[in-house]
């Protein structure tokens, strides 16, 4: 290996790689896989010295040359997790988490390196060839300020995870499993209160033959959406349109079942979303959710790095608080049930799907920064419900016949 200090070309800048030294381009051509290589090579426009260094390092290295010997590097498959995992009581850490493991393995896949030199990467940025240790980055003006990525980016990217129509994990049969037995009554329609893409909420609807209204929050989900069902040719049992279900009064007596996929608990005041949709149920109707709950109220370091990575920041309930205001609103649960394990399986295959699909992708840095920072977000649920700390539960609850519960003052919750 060359003496040169070498440099991560994956995410170097264009004006550092024009005037990157031909010694250090070779350095650094050291440190990647041959599949690396060729995805920077299609990726980035080169100077005529780089591209005559490449085409030199790839004649003088011809295992690294696209279709040679090496073979690339693809991490094995992972084990599905039956149960979460404890945390550990020897040092008070949770285990390292299957889905932390995929997720380092991810980053090597963009960084073009072994999962084993990443600290090697990190120390490398820390300190660059020219860049003075003690000079602070200076805070970026309005000017200066890089523009957010397209909302359609992301939504892209989403898909790519969980499947086509999809922004949670689980597919076409996870939460159609959890409903399809129960009874609805019929002349009326329901309501999907976190719809995301629909794809969940359609599955539904064809499997209990149901008309479902969708309200998403984030426009660009609702957007796409909606236009899914209408490909789908469901725009009238299955539309969805942007909305806030928080603010908004859902109707008085109108759905037959509301239901909501891990939304509530970024919810600012799920009292009065609660009572709001008590007011919005028939007779009997039901609300079906599952959403994420707190173990126990002890302080946890996973779930404040768990709060800190969420986009929305949650506001801690545990089930007994759940159950407590359910029944002040006239609410009958009549099941609830732990799917944390269910569900972290239901993670890791999702990260698996998107694996095999970045083998052969082609990604430009916009949108690997937006899928790397979909994993921290991701990394930080599945480390705080396999170290037991946070539960995923879903709940089937009756609204009672009779008044509806008054709004009151709201709970204070931490």
């Amino acid at each position: 290996m060359s003496t040169a200090t070498s440099i991560n070309l994956a995410t170097v800048g264009t004006a550092e790689l024009e005037v990157m030294s031909e010694a250090v381009f070779r350095a650094s051509l050291e440190q990647m896989s041959g599949e690396a290589i060729a995805r920077f090579r299609r990726m980035r426009k080169l100077s005529n010295l780089h591209r005559q260094a490449l085409e030199k390092y790839l004649v003088e290295h011809p295992e690294k040359r696209p279709g040679g010997e090496e073979p690339p590097s693809v991490p094995p498959p992972l084990k599905s997790v039956k149960n979460p995992r404890p945390a550990d009581k020897a040092d008070g850490k949770s285990q390292q988490s299957p889905f932390a493991g995929l997720k380092l393995r991810l980053r090597a896949w963009w960084e073009g390196v072994d999962v084993k030199d990443l600290p090697l990467i990190d120390a490398a940025r820390t300190k660059r060839p020219g860049r003075p240790d003690a000079a602070p980055k200076q805070a970026p003006t309005s000017t200066q300020a890089e523009p957010a990525p397209p909302p359609e980016e992301r939504v892209e990217i989403i898909q790519k995870i969980w499947g086509e129509g999809f922004s949670l994990p689980g597919g076409d049969s996870f939460f159609v499993d959890l409903v399809r037995n129960l009874p609805f009554p019929t002349g009326h329609p329901c309501l999907d209160v976190a719809p995301g893409l629909g794809g969940s909420m359609r599955a539904v609807a064809n499997a209990c033959n149901l008309t479902i209204e969708g309200i998403e929050r984030d426009a660009a989900l609702a957007l796409r959406g909606g236009v899914l069902s209408g490909k789908l040719g469901m725009t009238n049992r299955a539309p969805i349109r942007c909305g806030d279900p928080e603010s908004e009064k859902l109707g008085d007596r109108r759905y037959a079942a509301i239901f909501a996929r891990e939304a509530l608990f970024s919810f600012r005041d799920r009292k009065k979303f609660l009572a709001l949709a008590s007011d919005a149920l028939i007779d009997d109707g039901s609300l079906l959710m599952t959403d994420f709950v707190l173990a126990d109220r002890t302080k946890s370091e996973i779930i404040d790095a768990w709060r800190t990575a969420e986009p929305r920041k949650p506001t801690l309930w545990t089930l007994g608080d759940y159950t407590e205001l359910m029944a002040e609103l006239r609410y009958q649960i009549k099941s609830c049930d732990d799917l944390t394990a269910r569900y972290v399986a239901l993670i890791q295959a999702g990260w698996q799907q998107l694996h095999s699909y970045l083998k052969s992708a082609q990604l430009p840095p916009e949108k690997a920064t937006m899928l790397m920072s979909e994993a921290e977000l991701w990394l930080a649920r599945s480390r705080a419900l396999e170290g037991g700390k946070l539960k995923l539960i879903y709940i089937h609850a009756r609204m009672q016949s009779g008044p509806r519960g008054a709004l009151g003052n709201p709970m204070q919750i931490g």
